[in-house]
């Protein structure tokens, strides 16, 4: 596989003519570009070296989303390389027939989730630890399944503050990411509340009261 991986340099809004990244290097016209689930192509007027890249948005299926500064892409040098995603519904990229809503983070926020029971993936980008924060799903949002995933290796964490994983109080309301791999954490709206599904990637994933292994 012949991959040119590289972040962007700055955020982009839905939508933006051109994208900057972090290295150039060997990036070319006519090349495809993943990022959170929006697949780009570079056009011809794209100039050899430059961090400004000119793109069409949207392509193969894809819808056009913003994307924060930081955001992990991936340029295709191969077209053998390039991966065949399904048709999306808005920002939907499918999932084994069920959509789901790729987003980023790569600062410290608040978590507000979609008032939908469509499942969510949010990144969180780099090295530095980012600290979420998580407000009570709706009734509405009862059978979404959020999942957090460590795009980069950090001690992120997740606080539900008062409330707690599955409402239990401040006796499991805070996740923390380990710090010998990329984690990722699992949790499901269930009734206005966060119930925890599971965390992967070192026994070091631990809440606050229980430990998820």
């Amino acid at each position: 596989m012949a991959l040119a991986n590289t972040t962007l340099g700055a955020a982009c809004t839905a939508t933006d003519k051109q994208v900057t990244v972090a290295s150039a290097s060997n990036l070319a016209a006519g090349l495809l570009a993943t990022v959170n689930g929006e697949a780009m192509l570079i056009t011809k007027g794209y100039v050899v070296g430059s961090l400004t890249v000119p793109v069409l948005r949207g392509q193969e299926g894809t819808s056009q989303i913003a994307h924060p500064s930081g955001s992990q892409i991936q340029f295709y040098l191969l077209s053998s390389d390039i991966p065949v995603p399904g048709a999306q519904l808005s920002t939907i990229a499918p999932m084994a027939g069920r959509g789901r809503y790729i987003s980023s983070l790569t600062a410290s926020a608040e978590f507000a989730p979609r008032n939908d029971a469509q499942d969510e993936l949010v990144l969180l980008n780099g090295t530095s630890v980012i600290a979420i924060t998580l407000i009570n799903p709706t009734k509405a949002m009862t059978g979404k399944v959020v999942t957090f995933a460590g795009n980069g290796i950090a001690a992120h964490t997740i606080t539900y503050t008062t409330t707690g994983f599955g409402n239990v109080g401040g006796t499991a309301d805070l996740v923390t990411f380990g710090t010998t791999q990329m984690n990722t954490f699992q949790m499901m709206a269930v009734g206005g509340f966060w119930l925890i599904l599971g965390g992967f990637g070192t026994a070091t994933i631990n809440v606050t009261g229980p430990t998820v292994a």
